[in-house]
This record gives structure tokens, C-alpha cells and sequence, in this order.
């Protein structure tokens, strides 16, 4: 099992994670992280003191976190320059609650954990940024692009046990990709079917 689902108990939403999944996010929340590198200053100071314009980002994976809020170029550079760096802390600081929870597991001999439900809409929002920055790598842009990763992820899973598995980096990044979405997907179903129980 690599990832199980997400299941609404009294202290949270409870799953359960592979060894080796949960190294694979973490290095993906690493290298994330640093792409994001949050300004040292705090957002609300930065702002007040931060330049009129800024130009977008080089970087394709910034272009996915941080798009452009206009279609209009000066009042797209303009808004850039008065929230980018509060988006980044903010970004950022999220990542980091998913890595903090994945990396206590590296010291408990149990793979499974609850999310407390301060933390859900956390978690919900760093686990987009991972899907987004990983359907970036594979260049998923719509609906047939994501069932195909399914599809050939489904079929990677289910090969002959009995004969070596090799997988490609792409096919590796793909696989993260479908655990990543699916994951998401479960928690926002936990949190759903356990709002619906608690207003009945």
C-alpha cells in the first residue's frame, strides 16, 4: 500500500503513508521550498517597502505558483510587486506543516497519522502547490492529460510482480503526481463527509 484514504475521526483526518512515498514528497517539498525562497522580512514590511513593479518570474515552476493575477502587464507587474512576497511566506509556511507531519514519521514506527483540522485547509493548499508543480514537469493542461497519467501509472502498478520493475524518472514523477491528486482528493472528501456528519 502507498498511500491509504483519508478517514474523518474525532481528532482530525487519519491515513496512512509508504516509507518511501513519504521520502519522495519530502524531497519534493524540499526542492519546492526552495524554489519558493520566502523573502526573511515580514510580508506586510516587505510590501510596504518593496519596489512599484516586479517582473514574472523565470522559473516555469514560479510561473505555476505564482501566476499572473491580470491580464494586464503594468497591473499584473503592480500587484506582483504589492503580494508576491506575502504569497511566497505564505506558500511556503504550508509546505512546511505537510514536511514537519511526514518527517515525525521518520522517528515512529507507525506509517500512520492524523492531520488536526487547524491544519486541513493547510494541507489541502500545500498539496495543490505539489500537484500543480508536478503536473508542470509532466505538462498536464487538461482533463485527457491527467487521465492518461492515471492510466499509465494504473498500468505501471499493476506489471508482473515477478519481473524487475524499472521505472523512469518521468514515470516516477508521474506516479508521485496521481498519489499527490488522488490524496488531495480524499482529504477534501474526509473534510466534506465530516462536515455533512457533524450538521446532521
Amino acid at each position: 500500500m502507498l498511500l491509504s484514504e483519508f478517514t474523518a475521526t474525532p481528532d482530525g483526518y487519519e491515513t496512512t503513508i509508504d516509507e518511501d512515498v513519504a521520502v519522495l514528497m519530502q524531497t519534493l517539498l524540499g526542492e519546492t521550498i526552495v524554489i519558493l525562497d520566502a523573502p526573511t522580512q515580514e510580508p506586510l514590511l516587505s510590501a510596504l517597502l518593496s519596489e512599484d513593479e516586479r517582473d514574472e518570474p523565470d522559473d516555469p515552476t514560479l510561473k505555476i505558483l505564482l501566476p499572473s493575477m491580470s491580464s494586464d502587464p503594468e497591473e499584473a507587474s503592480s500587484l506582483r510587486a504589492l503580494t508576491e512576497d506575502a504569497l511566497r511566506t505564505l506558500k511556503t509556511e504550508r509546505l512546511q506543516v505537510i514536511g514537519h507531519k511526514l518527517a515525525e514519521l521518520a522517528t515512529s514506527e507507525s506509517r500512520t497519522f492524523t492531520i488536526e483540522r487547524e491544519d486541513v485547509w493547510q494541507w489541502l493548499s500545500g498539496l495543490n502547490d505539489l500537484r500543480l508543480v508536478l503536473a508542470g514537469r509532466l505538462e498536464v493542461n487538461k482533463l485527457d492529460d491527467t487521465e492518461y497519467w492515471y492510466e499509465r501509472v494504473a498500468a505501471l502498478l499493476t506489471r508482473d510482480t515477478a519481473q524487475p520493475r524499472q521505472i523512469s524518472a518521468e514515470d516516477l514523477v508521474g506516479l508521485v503526481f496521481v498519489l499527490v491528486s488522488w490524496w488531495q482528493d480524499s482529504l477534501l472528501q474526509a473534510v466534506q463527509e465530516g462536515d455533512t456528519a457533524s450538521n446532521l
